[in-house]
């Protein structure tokens, strides 16, 4: 293929004048306080308020495990988020027993085995609420990882790791 002509012209570009300021429209300022409002608003009690309390003063009811039956039924994406929440928190509460359990030799094997089996427990409602949650969710991701930890921890024990 021959190619006898490449125009090597540039276009040119006309000049337009500067688009004069429309007053007709809405102020950006009052529709960023209107949204910013809204915000506020829509994260006011968005977590329990077991959530909001400091670690050392939950107590054994703030620490019950979210009920996980009922999930496909209507529930919406704001409480199933909230379990994650509080089924993470459990997860990393009883994984943080474990590890002082772990590093003190005064602590029988009977006694962490009871922290193993919690975990264990715990593992399946953080998997369910995983699964509920759409890929793009930041708490998808922390669940499953929590998860995974509390796998690898069980059955490192299990195989006498640290024994």
């Amino acid at each position: 293929m021959k190619i006898d002509h490449i125009a090597l012209e540039t276009p040119r570009v006309q000049d337009s004048k500067k688009p004069e300021k429309n007053n007709s429209g809405t102020d950006f300022q009052k529709l960023l306080e209107e949204a910013n409002g809204r915000l506020n608003d829509a994260s006011q009690g968005a977590f329990p308020s077991s959530l909001n309390q400091p670690l050392g003063t939950r107590t054994e009811s703030t620490l019950s495990p979210p009920p996980v039956s009922g999930l496909e039924g209507g529930e919406g994406l704001f409480q199933i988020r909230s379990q994650g929440v509080q089924s993470t928190v459990n997860a990393l509460e009883i994984l943080e027993d474990y590890q002082q359990a772990l590093a003190d030799p005064a602590v029988p094997l009977k006694r962490i085995d009871q922290l193993v089996q919690s975990l264990s427990r715990e593992i399946p409602r953080l998997n369910v609420l995983s699964e509920k949650l759409p890929p793009s969710d930041p708490l998808q991701k922390i669940l499953a990882e929590v998860g995974i930890l509390s796998t690898v921890e069980i059955e490192k024990f299990r195989r006498g790791e640290y024994v």
